[in-house]
């Protein structure tokens, strides 16, 4: 069970009930067989132990897309789902960017699966090569 305290380093926590965004970038799309999309696990997985992600009723589309030029997309995951998995998610504000938050911890490749999978579009890319 998540401890339902404060996050890391005294962030207040992301409740369940809400929605969380996550930029997309070209390399997590992949087209199908029958020119539809999906995303592929790596949308969930980064090189640094935490996943950034944007709570939702703390921004708009507009300002989630401006934050980063090489986004091609916005999915959507319930903050029920990683906390369910047992990951932390905390509000972790910058500068600029009041909505952002972070899923603590290195995600395992599995629940990287499910995340992508269970993703739902916010912004669907542009046609997809």
């Amino acid at each position: 069970m998540v401890d339902p305290g404060a996050g890391d380093a005294g962030k207040p926590l992301v409740s369940e009930e809400e929605e969380l965004w996550r930029g997309i970038l070209p390399n997590h799309v992949k087209k199908n067989e029958d020119g539809t999309i999906r995303l592929n696990s790596g949308t969930f997985r980064s090189s640094n132990p935490d996943i950034s992600v944007f709570v939702a009723s703390k921004t708009t589309v507009d300002a989630c897309m401006g934050m980063n030029e090489r986004w091609v997309g916005l999915v959507s995951i319930p903050a029920a789902l990683p906390i369910g998995l047992d990951y932390r998610v905390v509000m972790d504000p910058r500068p600029g960017n009041p909505a952002h938050a972070l899923i603590v911890g290195r995600i395992t490749n599995g629940h990287s699966k499910v995340m992508a999978k269970s993703a739902r579009w916010v912004v669907e890319p542009p046609d997809i090569v």
